[in-house]
């Protein structure tokens, strides 16, 4: 999943449950919140389900089950898509990271469809999504780069049981896509039912 230079098509066939699992731990001599994902991720309607997005490390630059889905347009043209995937928490924790969120601490060039993010799977009212700077329940930062004319698309994104909170502010919701203002790129908790967002809304 790291080499950018590799397209990934990975679909799921199957509901997975994470609940014996955490991404604190080191799978083939990494971890995987700090993978990059590039390419096409099709969860086909299943769940992972359980999900511990927890590490030990502090102050990390992106955080979540992904440290960053889709790559700079300097790098590929390659426009990412997560799609039909539902993520249902059990546990996030994350020390002072500056961009976290439950999917990547940040989306770039991407299009995230038919996602659903449940907090509710936790014997608590909700999951709390924690950042130093950018925080958000999808991402801390989604932007889209001027190189090369990409866009940044969401569709069916539903989120339920899930606060932010940011320790230096940086919550709201807004996406750019432009690069010189990512500043404003973060995107806090909603959700979007057949609308096309490709500008800052």
């Amino acid at each position: 999943l790291s080499n950018l230079n590799v397209v990934r098509h990975v679909r799921v066939v199957n509901n997975l449950d994470f609940e014996q699992i955490t991404t604190a731990q080191m799978y083939k001599g990494t971890y995987l919140y700090k993978t990059v994902f590039a390419g096409v991720l099709d969860g086909n309607g299943m769940t992972f389900k359980n999900l511990n997005i927890n590490t030990d490390d502090v102050q990390l630059e992106n955080f979540g089950l992904f440290a960053q889905v889709g790559i700079s347009s300097k790098t590929s043209t390659l426009q990412t898509v997560v799609k039909n995937l539902n993520l249902s928490l059990r546990t996030y924790k994350s020390s002072d990271s500056s961009r976290a969120g439950v999917l990547a601490g940040t989306i770039v060039n991407s299009n995230i469809i038919n996602v659903k993010i449940d907090g509710g799977n936790t014997g608590d009212s909700q999951v709390i999504i924690g950042a130093r700077n950018m925080a958000g329940a999808l991402a801390g930062l989604i932007y889209a780069d001027s190189n090369g004319g990409n866009k940044v698309y969401l569709f069916d994104i539903d989120v339920s049981n899930v606060a932010v909170e940011s320790s230096y502010g940086s919550l709201g919701g807004e996406i750019t896509n432009d690069s010189k203002d990512v500043s404003q790129g973060f995107y806090n908790k909603f959700s979007i039912k057949n609308v096309e967002t490709n500008e800052t809304v």
